[in-house]
């Protein structure tokens, strides 16, 4: 795709000296996945032969910012050690939902905006509790409740520390992220691949690599187009793509990526494109530490970041003037 894909030959020779610079620190991403008995799914979508509810309707959202779609009915109300009590937003009422009802999940992508998802998580419901036909209101809860043990098992196989966008418009306000952490195993939105089997470190590791610059580098050059800026991965691509190893890292490597990790987690970002642009302070940060860890001095690494945030904004416009 390299060849075709890139308007700057530029900005492929900086891709080929990453790659040969970093030697064996990254690897096709299947062969982390084979050291760690890990699997990629495909993010929570709606399952008609499998459950007969809308997924709006079987998420419960944290905040109602993130509700934009008719079956997005209900939100968190507060929260104690064992219940939720969501409340419906179009008629106010409220239902108690045990926690064991309940596993942690990520209803959409928009208005998410940091790296560590661990405290901003939604709940997708994947058990029946008492009182659950308030929840269903109209919907035939007998039905469901048979399908709720098959439906509790796809939700609980796709239970990830990390998330890795694989739909998505590079030029949209939107896009601000490609990969989220979350200390508690979380099942993603529909747009993602859910990456199992990654420990704690190792998900906070590669959440940095997955938003780092070199990472939407090789995605922007190995992308599948659908329209434009538009771009989606199919999983024999996810498969393909290098990536940074965490069991090939040296312990000072590490350290220092999970330090990184700590201080940016929590930092709210701006487009993606904002960022490139404007040379962003915490993408910077990240960018400065993959380079590093991959073999690169400082000169180096300013003289790669320099032409590459304008390079590569200005040929992710160009995809945005062919949506137009």
């Amino acid at each position: 795709f390299i060849y075709i894909s890139s308007q700057q030959k530029e900005t492929e020779e900086i891709w080929n000296k990453i790659v040969t610079k970093a030697r064996t620190e990254i690897v096709p991403f299947r062969d982390v996945l084979e050291d760690i008995k890990g699997k990629i799914f495909e993010g929570t979508r709606a399952r008609s032969h499998m459950i007969h509810a809308p997924i709006g309707s079987l998420f419960l959202l944290r905040e109602a910012t993130r509700a934009n779609k008719r079956e997005d009915f209900w939100v968190l109300k507060d929260e104690s050690t064992k219940i939720i009590t969501a409340e419906n937003l179009v008629t106010r009422s409220t239902v108690d939902v045990p926690k064991k009802s309940l596993q942690p999940g990520l209803r959409r992508l928009s208005g998410v905006n940091t790296i560590d998802l661990s405290e901003k998580l939604d709940f997708v419901l994947v058990d029946s509790f008492k009182g659950w036909e308030n929840f269903f209101l109209n919907r035939d809860t007998k039905r469901i409740e048979k399908e709720m043990p098959i439906w509790r098992r796809y939700i609980e196989e796709r239970l990830s520390r990390i998330v890795v966008a694989f739909r998505f418009d590079m030029t949209a306000k939107g896009t601000n992220l490609f990969a989220w952490y979350s200390a508690t195993p979380m099942a993603g939105c529909g747009v993602v691949w859910n990456i199992e089997g990654l420990s704690e470190e190792d998900a906070k590791i590669l959440s940095l690599w997955f938003n780092s610059t070199v990472y939407a580098l090789q995605i922007y050059l190995n992308r599948v187009e659908t329209r434009g800026a538009w771009m989606q991965f199919h999983k024999y691509v996810m498969d393909d793509l290098l990536t940074l190893h965490p069991s090939k890292l040296s312990n000072r490597n590490k350290e220092a990526l999970l330090k990184t990790f700590e201080e940016v987690k929590d930092t709210k970002f701006p487009s993606f494109l904002k960022q490139l642009s404007d040379k962003f302070p915490t993408r910077v940060a990240i960018d400065r530490v993959v380079l590093r860890v991959l073999g690169f001095g400082d000169d180096e690494i300013n003289r790669i970041l320099n032409y590459l945030y304008p390079a590569l904004a200005n040929e992710i416009q160009q995809l945005k003037t062919l949506m137009q």
